[in-house]
């Protein structure tokens, strides 16, 4: 797990300067609610659910709630927002977001017609993450 932790501080050192320019401020939810799907490594997963199973129990249980509506939002075909997304548009999970939620950043407020925009160079540092991401996870990413 620690090792999932130096890679993502790494991302975050490196693309920092990028990041100075960006739109997004607290509470901004766009790619939380339209994102479409999140893919996380087993990796990723196992430290959402560690992080999940030391909420206080009624945080546990409409966390599961949540995950069982957005599951079945998305089999029927419908978007739903993230499940962690908090009604304050926060994320109960934002120190252990995976790496598909802490890439994402815009040079520009988002609509449904401008979606993020990210620097080049964060997107090429990104998809190296992502490899080194999916090495330490051998058996899959999800």
């Amino acid at each position: 797990m620690e090792a999932v932790k130096r890679i993502y501080a790494d991302f975050d050192e490196d693309t920092s300067p990028f990041r100075e320019a960006a739109a997004c401020s607290k509470g901004c939810a766009f790619c939380c609610t339209n994102a479409g799907n999140i893919d996380i490594s087993t990796m990723e997963g196992l430290i959402i659910r560690e992080a999940i199973s030391q909420m206080p129990r009624p945080r546990q249980t409409k966390v599961k709630k949540a995950l069982a509506r957005d599951l079945k939002k998305r089999e029927a075909g419908r978007s739903s927002a993230c499940a962690f997304l908090q009604k304050n548009s926060a994320c109960m999970i934002d120190r252990v977001r995976p790496f598909a939620c802490r890439r994402v950043y815009s040079l520009h407020v988002c609509t449904k017609e401008k979606p993020p925009q990210l620097h080049r160079p964060v997107m090429e540092r990104a998809a190296e993450t992502l490899t080194a991401l999916q090495r330490l996870d051998r058996n899959g990413y999800s």
